[in-house]
């Protein structure tokens, strides 16, 4: 599924999204306002439970009458219906608090249970296996040997990049699984570069800047993918994405919004006014093409405002020379 906030794509029974952080139905996904106690999209009823007992609590108490605990902080989970519906393929109950959790995160986001990513069980700090279904919780990466957890997504050690969803059958997979368990589909496990990072200190501040693992070129890549070759890199670990990632595997940073070039099918950033590729003109609300004459999107309607290159001030198709500045458009 997709958040209905920022539409970063989701896996179906999260009751928030790790991007943005709105608050989710973990029925059907619909966006909930934080003190909402009825889901307005399925009609899901919620209640309010104490963090430390899990005991139904009243939205005006300040502390649990069942143990006593301050519910400042306390969370809002779903109610459990007597008879529950079928959970959503890779989703289970958590052991400790009944809400929806995924599997493959090993961890209820509702009250902190460590979960086995296979079955769901609950686990201690000092198990190696899972006490239910004996998964091993642990194993070595195969191309630096680091300890990891079963259901890393990437090796810390050496960036080897490990497949936890099956891309033909959609089936979990743990350790350093080569096949589905479930369909056989092979996988290609990749390492992963990171990009050289330098960093100077000036008046204003620390400016850092990524080279380009591809081409060598120097960005930032908050502002989007590599102006020389279009390479993404996760703009907190620098780790290289491929085009299609929106989280890093890595350290879990939302990468820029992407899109190809509607000229030469370049790699550009969602908000360039341009293609540093081919030049063309873009919308940046949409990415969309624009003409050198137009004043509005065709594609999205977004009025298109000129400025002045000097000041960055709005000016008129008219103006010869910036009213704010001075500066002189003849070369604009």
């Amino acid at each position: 599924m997709k958040c209905p906030q920022c539409d970063q794509t989701l896996k179906t029974g999260r009751d928030h999204c790790p991007a943005c952080g709105q608050d989710l139905c973990p029925e059907c996904g619909a966006a909930l306002a934080a003190d909402a106690m009825v889901c307005q999209t399925c009609g899901t009823e919620f209640e309010l439970t104490c963090s430390e007992c899990d005991s139904g609590i009243d939205p005006d108490m300040t502390a649990c009458p069942h143990c006593g605990a301050l519910l400042e902080e306390d969370a809002i989970a779903p109610a459990h219906p007597e008879q529950p519906g079928e959970m959503a393929p890779g989703s289970a109950p958590c052991p400790h608090c009944n809400a929806v959790m995924v599997l493959l995160d090993g961890l209820c986001t509702a009250c902190g249970q460590t979960c086995c990513p296979h079955c769901g069980a609950a686990i201690g700090d000092d198990d190696d296996a899972c006490p239910s279904c004996h998964q091993a919780l642990y194993f070595d990466c195969p191309h630096c040997g680091l300890e990891l957890l079963v259901n890393a997504q990437i090796c810390p050690g050496c960036n080897l990049l490990f497949v936890r969803q099956c891309p033909a059958c959609g089936a979990d997979a743990l350790g350093q699984a080569k096949s589905c368990p479930a369909c056989g589909h092979s996988f290609d496990l990749q390492v992963r570069d990171s990009a050289r990072t330098s960093t100077v200190r000036l008046a204003e501040g620390l400016f850092s800047w990524s080279h380009c693992p591809e081409c060598g070129r120097e960005f930032n890549p908050d502002l989007g993918p590599c102006p020389n070759c279009g390479q993404l890199l996760c703009p907190g670990c620098s780790l290289r994405l491929f085009a299609d990632e929106t989280i890093c595997p890595r350290c879990g940073r939302q990468a820029p919004n992407v899109q190809p070039c509607p000229n030469c099918q370049q790699t550009v950033a969602l908000g360039w006014s341009e293609c540093s590729h081919c030049q063309q003109d873009l919308c940046t609300a949409c990415g969309a093409a624009l003409g050198a004459e137009d004043q509005q999107c065709a594609n999205c309607g977004a009025e298109l405002i000129e400025s002045c290159s000097a000041c960055g001030a709005e000016v008129v198709p008219e103006d010869r020379a910036c009213p704010h500045c001075g500066a002189s458009f003849e070369e604009d």
